[in-house]
């Protein structure tokens, strides 16, 4: 099985820097080592992002998680990773919106209220001074791209990392 990565589309109210073209995606084995390695730490850290959600600084905002959800019968993909953003907690379950469309998860729709388990981020992001904290799985999806090729959205916001 694959796995289908969306790079994040910043539609964020807070972003002030032009982001890639809805649709950048990019298709890789569930085993890449260095995704899993990212995840592990995203669910490692999570405390430290839901800490900052909770409290966050007046520069701080746009606070996402991304979640592995089972993709559609017959995709081709076992997992499409989508990005979930006004994160909440209500009795102890963990809910977000859909941030950005689909491809192979066709019972959700941008918007979408959505239930995750915190045990199964892949990672997680948000902005602060117009930079990105974390998304590490994004920076790392860039990086496989050779500089020559990166398109110049997706070179500007390479450069919102910290």
């Amino acid at each position: 099985m694959r796995l289908l990565l969306v790079l994040l589309v910043c539609s964020c109210p807070g972003c002030t820097k032009q982001a890639p073209a809805p649709g950048m995606t990019m298709h890789l084995g569930q085993s890449d080592d260095a995704l899993q390695e990212i995840s592990l730490q995203a669910r490692e850290t999570f405390p430290v992002f839901m800490d900052k959600l909770k409290n966050p600084e007046p520069d701080e905002q746009d606070f996402l998680v991304k979640y592995p959800f089972e993709a559609d019968p017959g995709s081709g993909f076992g997992h499409e990773q989508l990005w979930l953003g006004n994160i909440t907690v209500e009795n102890g379950i963990y809910y977000g919106s859909v941030a950005n469309k689909p491809y192979y998860v066709s019972r959700f729709k941008p918007g979408d209220r959505v239930s995750f388990d915190k045990d199964a981020v892949s990672d997680w992001m948000y902005i602060k001074k117009g930079k990105i904290t974390g998304g590490y799985s994004i920076k790392y999806l860039i990086e496989q791209i050779p500089q020559p090729d990166r398109e110049p959205d997706l070179r500007r916001y390479y450069e919102m990392f910290e």
